[in-house]
C-alpha cells in the first residue's frame, strides 16, 4: 500500500488515474476526464457550468473548442498539482488566455511572470499586446518598461512598426513618456 507524504502528491495521482472522473472535457480532437470537484474548486467557471448550465448532464460532457488540446492539458495539469511545465512565451500566452478565460487567477500569474521572464527584443512588442488585451497592469508595467529601456532597437523591428501603423494606443503610452523625457 502506498502512503502518500502530501495532499499535492494526492492530487498528482488522482489527475495521473482518471477513474473516479465524473465529467468529460471535449476539444475538437481529444477528451479529457476529469473531476468535477476540482474543476469547482480551481475556477469559477467551471463550477458556473458544472452547477448550473452543463448542456449534456446525462453525459456529464463540456465542450472546451476555444483551448487547444495541449493548452487545455496544462491548464487541467495546473488545476490538480499546481505546477506549470517549463513551456516557452508562445504557449505561456496561449495558457494565459486559457487560464484567464475560464478564472484560474493564480495560473494566469504564473503565466504572466513566465511571459515576463521570457521578454525579450523578438517578442515584447507580442507581449505588450498581450497585456493591454488582457489589462494585466503587472505585465503592461514591465513591458512597457523593457521597450522604453531598448527602444532604440525595438523601433526598428517590423513588429513595432506593425503596432505603429495600427495606431495602437498603446504606442502611445510608451512613446509619448519617452517624447516628454527627451524634450
Amino acid at each position: 500500500m502506498k502512503h502518500s507524504i502530501s495532499l499535492l502528491e494526492d492530487f498528482k495521482t488522482l489527475y495521473e488515474n482518471p477513474t473516479l472522473s465524473d465529467v468529460e472535457l471535449r476539444t475538437k480532437t481529444e477528451k479529457f476526464h476529469v473531476h468535477s470537484a476540482v474543476l469547482c474548486a480551481r475556477s469559477t467557471v467551471f463550477n458556473s457550468e458544472i452547477g448550473n448550465d452543463m448542456k449534456d448532464k446525462l453525459n456529464r460532457c463540456l465542450e472546451v473548442c476555444d483551448v487547444d488540446d495541449d493548452t487545455l492539458r496544462r491548464m487541467i495539469k495546473y488545476m490538480y498539482c499546481d505546477v506549470v511545465e517549463d513551456i516557452g512565451w508562445k504557449d505561456a500566452c496561449l495558457l494565459y488566455v486559457a487560464a484567464h478565460t475560464y478564472a484560474i487567477y493564480s495560473l494566469k500569474q504564473k503565466c504572466s511572470m513566465i511571459l515576463r521572464e521570457a521578454c525579450c527584443l523578438s517578442n515584447a512588442c507580442e507581449i505588450i499586446k498581450h497585456a493591454y488585451s488582457y489589462e494585466d497592469e503587472y505585465l503592461k508595467t514591465f513591458t512597457k518598461e523593457y521597450i522604453t529601456a531598448h527602444y532604440r532597437e525595438i523601433k526598428e523591428k517590423n513588429e513595432w512598426k506593425l503596432l505603429v501603423a495600427a495606431k495602437e494606443k498603446l504606442v502611445l503610452d510608451i512613446v509619448v513618456p519617452l517624447l516628454n523625457t527627451h524634450i
